[in-house]
């Protein structure tokens, strides 16, 4: 009973605390964890604002802040307010209130706000600035707390959106590899190129956030590709590191790095399945898993040279733990013949990597995990992914009693589904339906994934070999990659034509257009 009040005193919702902190809004405090304490009534017709009030707002900016903790590709200064944020970059200001409302009817009016905007500014006026770019960053990145009923796609869409502004922008290149490529149109005549500019802080923190999140993007959709990495993104990387003007510098720098390994490790997790050559063999190509010593030696340099301070956030260790797993899930898979040894020690680390980054989520407080980014969500279905798929894998080398010792993927989703119960009574979104918030969605979604897995997850025999109807012959044709088959799924509203991660599709909508 004890237990139960501490939890419910922990999880009082944000709804009436909005108007006591509009005076902690604009003091100093480092932290706002004792917001939470908070508690004064709030008047309910706010909610049919067309955006936050003045103190709302403030608060809400309050919230971005710690949300950026987790991806910092942009600095916003402690002494800048909602209201000098309002005044300055009207935009970006927009995208800021309309991920952090908890108003609904509110969200959806500042929703339609922000693609009038873009239209707008983008196609009528052909606005390329730094603020549309990190205000659409900020939309995708945070897509989980912009998906809401009658919302209209638009991952795919604000990503080539927001590439468009960054290669007219040039942010990709060294500044002067722009004035090269004109270099030619003076011999006709043509105007005299300005000088290079100095590459900014603002924009290489921007161009990185960008390139981490297509790449996070392009692991669940199939419909885009992450942006190509450059040598001045390199040395914008290298850049940060060395000089970290702020001390999230070294978060981005951080996670960066590590997707850098992952990539190269999602890419070959492709050729495992499509083939190295378009699904054609091609005797002459190395297997994929010779690559992985590579990829682990890379990302072992990374843990390495980490900073002490960095080494200890959660978001780039849960960063550096999806990157293992996506490395040890090389070549198990698909058609590749690796022998017994190696595959079932990958498998085992893969286990094990799993298992500590579900650590590090279930050690988030409840109030931080309220504001992770787009990218967990695509963490969590890859981690169920590879333990689904380890759980009820039939091989005879492969001893499934160790799975559930290691990694038991009953308990994670059961603890999932409480920690998603949670956020959702400790983050309650006003004026709407039940279960349209992103953490009532998935709560509704992984039970249906727990009760339609439990036969093969529990029934599956505890070690032993298996019989020869079940085995499968480690090189045998490859099976597709869903999280959850079609036929799993019993509630017909949630079984439509989904892509590869079936139940991050369930919960935000058709975003693959």
């Amino acid at each position: 009973m004890s237990s139960a009040s501490t939890a419910s005193s922990s999880c009082q919702p944000y709804v009436s605390r909005l108007d006591s902190l509009a005076d902690a809004a604009t003091t100093s405090q480092p932290r706002s964890s004792s917001i939470l304490g908070q508690t004064a009534p709030r008047p309910l017709d706010s909610d049919r604002l067309p955006e936050p009030t003045p103190s709302e707002a403030e608060v809400y900016l309050i919230k971005f802040r710690q949300w950026l903790e987790f991806f910092p590709f942009i600095h916003l200064p402690p002494d800048v307010t909602a209201e000098a944020l309002h005044r300055e970059h009207p935009f970006l200001w927009l995208c800021i209130m309309s991920v952090t409302s908890m108003s609904m009817p509110q969200q959806a009016a500042m929703r339609d706000r922000v693609r009038q905007d873009i239209a707008q500014r983008m196609i009528v006026n052909h606005d390329r600035t730094l603020e549309m770019a990190q205000g659409l960053i900020l939309l995708i990145a945070w897509a989980t707390m912009s998906a809401g009923p009658g919302s209209k796609p638009f991952l795919t869409l604000y990503t080539h959106m927001c590439s468009c502004i960054i290669y007219e922008l040039n942010l990709t290149k060294f500044p002067n590899e722009e004035q090269f490529a004109t270099v030619c149109f003076k011999a006709w005549g043509g105007r005299n190129v300005p000088p290079s500019k100095e590459r900014t802080m603002e924009e290489r923190r921007l161009v990185l956030g960008f390139w981490y999140i297509t790449s996070v993007c392009s692991s669940f959709l199939a419909k885009m590709e992450s942006m190509s990495w450059t040598q001045h993104m390199q040395e914008s990387l290298e850049v940060l590191e060395n000089e970290r003007e702020v001390p999230s510098d070294e978060t981005l720098v951080a996670i960066v790095k590590a997707q850098l390994v992952g990539d190269e490790a999602r890419k070959l997790l492709i050729c495992d399945f499509v083939g190295r050559d378009y699904g054609r063999p091609d005797p002459d190509k190395a297997p994929t898993y010779v690559h992985k010593k590579s990829l682990l030696l890379q990302l072992q340099k990374i843990r390495d040279t980490l900073p002490p301070a960095a080494a200890s956030k959660a978001v780039i260790q849960m960063q550096l733990f999806i990157t293992e797993t996506q490395i040890q899930s090389v070549g198990l898979f698909g058609g590749a013949r690796i022998p017994d040894a190696p595959r079932i020690d990958a498998m085992y680390a893969g286990l094990v990597a799993a298992r500590a980054w579900y650590d590090v989520l279930f050690s988030i407080p409840l109030s931080e995990f309220i504001g992770m980014p787009f990218s967990l969500y695509v963490q969590l279905a890859q981690i169920h992914a590879l333990l689904y798929r380890v759980t009820t894998l039939d091989d005879p080398a492969w001893d499934k009693e160790i799975v559930r010792s290691t990694a038991d993927l009953g308990n994670y989703l059961d603890r999932t589904i409480d920690l998603f119960t949670k956020a959702e009574a400790l983050y309650p979104l006003r004026g709407g339906p039940e279960d349209v918030s992103i953490f009532g969605k998935c709560t509704k979604v992984l039970r249906n994934v727990r009760s339609n897995w439990e036969p093969a997850i529990v029934q599956q025999p505890m070690g032993g070999l298996p019989t020869p109807n079940s085995q499968v012959v480690p090189g045998a044709a490859p099976q597709p990659t869903l999280l959850v088959d079609h036929s799993m799924m019993p509630d017909q509203d949630l079984s439509a034509d989904f892509g590869d991660i079936n139940w991050m599709t369930q919960v935000f909508g058709p975003w693959e257009l």
